[in-house]
């Protein structure tokens, strides 16, 4: 673990004190979501049976929301004897009758595992999940992911302080700032489980902090024993097979659960160079982050395009309202078929991006301004003698054979002479996501209107900024 100076620490803890003061809900605001909490429990307990326990769970319940999160969560539990439709089915009518009009509430119908109901509160600009699943008293008698969230809420409760609790606030500024906050199909971050249960385990922010610093992998946290596994011993190794990761924290209320299994490898490893920064140079500004503005996106993006000599080309789409896993997995699926087969005609992208607001989705590709006449097409080594005659069968259009070692490889006329072909062609020929309708798609060389440029400069951004 890094050791710190004494002035250092001083001045960590400086700036962690500075914005915990500007994170920390104040007493009044914690007073009113408590309330409208406390008025929402009550309302649902005069509409359910009295065998289903009402709970509120997630970060208002455990003491670490931020300043202005007022996402309410509240889980309706029922007994393991009723069945999954049943589960589902009450559980929606039960939600819904509590919405009232008078006060402008409305609701929507979300989906992860199973339907739950997402309470708009319009007079206070709050939401409330009302989610239902099974009472459990430990993993082992789950029956949907989301029954997990009960013994979570206990674990959380019963064991971090209320010191804890406010550096599990600055942890999740911190990862905001960086935009590696939240466990979405988008960012593949940290969730807010994730961060009370590191700080926990390492007992406070500026200790996980010094033991990220020099982060290597693979790495085993298990917070229920307080054990921690740095080395490539036996334990890393099972553990590494059994999850399939390298970063593995494990459940302490299922120890059959990675709860980092949602972080990218580019998530983990921004996430420790911006702590390095931090920690080598203590200030707000690397506490905070990159800032930037996207006025003027279009002018930025070209310039940075230009200066470097490369065609922008963006693929716009449409995109329905549908589950983020799903979108992110398609849409990125998309982005790899379309980047290999740029790669495969010369064309390889020297950045590629995605990115999504609210029904716009865009692929962007920063490629090489160049066109490709001729192309040199790889072919087999000469001692395979059947695959060698098909080879040279197959490109008898070829305007000559050259060796590359002991293979042969065809010249040729290139089958795309610039990326814009490729895209196109490429598209025609795959299969997509039935939402996306090859017709609809547009694709912008250069010339990007000023309202898709901004999707495009803060995906840049925040690909490019460390």
């Amino acid at each position: 673990m890094l050791t710190l100076s004494k002035e250092k620490i001083e001045k960590i803890e400086s700036i962690f004190a500075t914005v915990l003061k500007e994170v920390k809900p104040t007493p009044d605001e914690l007073d009113i979501i408590a309330r409208y909490s406390n008025e929402l429990v009550s309302r649902l307990k005069k509409v359910v049976p009295n065998n289903i326990e009402i709970l509120a769970v997630g970060s208002i319940a455990h003491g670490t929301q931020v300043k202005n999160s007022h996402d309410i969560d509240l889980f309706m539990l029922f007994p393991k004897n009723i069945s999954r439709k049943e589960l589902e089915e009450k559980g929606l009518e039960y939600a819904k009758k509590i919405v009232d009009a008078k006060k402008h509430e409305s609701y929507i119908v979300k989906y992860a595992e199973h339907p739950y109901v997402k309470l708009i509160l319009g007079d206070l600009g709050m939401t409330a999940d009302i989610v239902p699943a099974y009472k459990i008293d430990n993993a082992l008698e789950r029956i949907s992911a989301v029954d997990r969230t009960q013994l979570h809420n206990k674990f959380i409760s019963e064991n971090l302080t209320e010191g804890q609790k406010d550096d599990v606030r600055i942890l999740k500024s911190f990862l905001k700032a960086h935009h590696i906050y939240g466990s979405d199909a988008q960012t593949e971050g940290f969730s807010g489980y994730l961060c009370e249960i590191l700080i926990y385990t390492y007992g406070s922010l500026i200790n996980l902090f010094k033991h990220f610093y020099n982060l290597e992998l693979p790495i085993v946290i298990d917070p229920l024993n307080k054990i921690i596994y740095e080395e490539d011993s036996n334990e890393v190794k099972t553990l590494s097979k059994k999850f399939n990761s390298e970063f593995i924290v494990i459940d302490p209320v299922d120890q059959n659960r990675n709860v980092a299994a949602v972080v990218s490898k580019e998530t983990l490893a921004r996430f420790v160079l911006s702590v390095r920064f931090f920690i080598d140079k203590p200030l707000l500004t690397t506490f905070s982050g990159p800032k930037f503005s996207d006025i003027y996106s279009k002018n930025k993006v070209l310039k940075f395009s230009k200066a470097l000599g490369l065609s922008i080309f963006v693929l716009h789409f449409k995109v329905p309202n549908i589950a983020d896993d799903i979108l992110w997995q398609q849409i990125r699926k998309l982005k790899g078929s379309l980047s290999d087969a740029l790669k495969k005609n010369g064309f390889a992208p020297v950045l590629s991006l995605e990115n999504v607001f609210l029904d716009n989705g865009i692929l962007v590709f920063f490629i090489n301004d160049i066109k490709i006449k001729y192309a040199v097409i790889n072919g087999p080594e000469v001692y395979m003698k059947e695959s060698i005659d098909t080879f040279l069968k197959s490109h008898k259009t070829s305007f000559g054979f050259i060796f590359e070692s002991d293979k042969i490889q065809s010249i040729e006329k290139s089958k795309y002479s610039d990326a814009e072909e490729v895209i196109i062609n490429s598209i025609k020929n795959m299969q997509l996501p039935s939402y996306l309708k090859k017709e609809e798609l547009k694709i912008y060389k250069n010339n990007i209107p000023e309202e898709i440029a901004k999707l495009v400069y803060s995906a840049f951004v925040l690909k490019t900024s460390i």
